[in-house]
């Protein structure tokens, strides 16, 4: 399967929206991390609404319906997408303590 990259600048705007992360890793992915999304169902259907409103060039409708898989924690799911990783934030000249956590 290959994987599709997304700029972290978008993993940023998603995240100001939705509980995601860009380092899940999940089973059978051997220490490989990708995009994923925790929460409801609801959540998921949010999620994927709000990427087809927002008209991405980095993020397709297409690359969330082709290889989605999910697990189950408990309380809440976790929506993951092999095939999607988040690029590095580019290199700044902050001081490491101001620097976001990736």
């Amino acid at each position: 399967m290959s994987r599709n990259e997304i700029s972290h600048e978008t993993y940023e705007a998603i995240a100001e929206e939705f509980n995601i992360t860009a380092t899940y890793s999940g089973r059978g992915m051997y220490g490989n991390v990708c995009l994923g999304l925790t929460g409801r169902i609801d959540d998921l259907m949010r999620f994927v609404a709000w990427v087809v409103a927002a008209d991405l060039e980095d993020l397709t409708i297409d690359m969330l319906t082709l290889g989605m898989s999910q697990d189950n924690m408990g309380l809440d799911m976790i929506y993951y997408w092999p095939n999607i990783i988040v690029t590095p934030p580019a290199e700044t000249n902050e001081e490491p303590d101001e620097m976001k956590v990736f």
